[in-house]
């Protein structure tokens, strides 16, 4: 133990003496050369810490900027999001005025039990300026589309039969795909990706690439009734906005009134 204490104290002179003579020493040439190789050697000692840190600093950075870019994008998907259904629905209330102006009233005379989804028949026909294909509304959401024409009769084709395919879309992911009945009552969206973010509550459109039916025209909404197909496809149950088994008066809107 008296061995230890003897080299703590011949270190704590050494310390000592050394500092008396950098202290007495300064302004001389030879320590001026010890304490800047000393320098040096504490700037080669502190680079690795310096440069970590810098590197700290630029990632800190990135990530702070990188999660204000993502906040912010966030946002205005959002307001774009909220933009998009604001114009959709002025589009929407803009078609159903001109719809309105373009349409006939008619009455339901006649729905055979054996045809009960598929068709039924109005007291309006090619007189009253009505065409096949021309789409026919209940409370504004479409029912369906004229399929035979008379002098004063028509046929309507409804959604809920097999023979009827209308093309649609989304209003809330633009997904498009293809309203088919089931003959039963049922009406099926179709032709869906399994990857799909349609959920039920969600809105459904005319779709712009039918030729026949304009665009924007209110069908239905999703709801949670779901299936796949063999295909890969999943399907959803559709709700009208209509009362489909309850078809006393309908409004058929003639395309011919829209022509130049």
């Amino acid at each position: 133990m008296t061995e230890n204490r003897q080299g703590y104290v011949i270190s704590g002179l050494c310390a000592v003496a050394l500092g008396l003579v950098l202290t007495l020493g300064t302004g001389s040439p030879f320590t001026e050369k010890a304490m800047g190789v000393w320098t040096d050697c504490l700037v080669w000692l502190e680079q690795p810490a310096t440069h970590l840190r810098g590197l700290y600093r630029t990632g800190r950075k990135w990530v702070l900027e990188r999660r204000f870019l993502i906040d912010k994008m966030s946002k205005m998907e959002e307001e774009n999001d909220a933009l998009f259904l604001s114009l959709h629905l002025k589009d929407a209330l803009d078609l159903r005025d001109t719809l309105l102006k373009s349409t006939v009233n008619a009455m339901v005379d006649l729905r055979l039990p054996l045809s009960w989804w598929e068709e039924i028949r109005i007291n309006q026909g090619g007189m009253d300026g009505i065409s096949p294909g021309d789409p026919v509304l209940q409370k504004g959401f479409l029912i369906g589309r004229v399929n035979r024409v008379d002098g004063s009769k028509s046929w309507i084709t409804l959604l809920a039969s097999t023979e009827e395919m209308i093309p649609v879309v989304v209003r809330e992911t633009r997904d498009v795909g293809v309203v088919v009945g089931d003959g039963m009552g049922g009406i099926w969206l179709c032709y869906i990706p399994l990857d799909s973010e349609i959920k039920a509550g969600m809105n459904l459109d005319t779709a712009l690439i039918s030729e026949i039916i304009p665009p924007g025209i209110p069908v239905g909404t999703v709801t949670d009734d779901i299936r796949e197909n063999e295909q890969g496809y999943r399907e959803y149950r559709i709700s009208s906005g209509a009362d489909l088994s309850r078809l006393y008066d309908v409004k058929v809107f003639r395309r011919g009134d829209m022509l130049p």
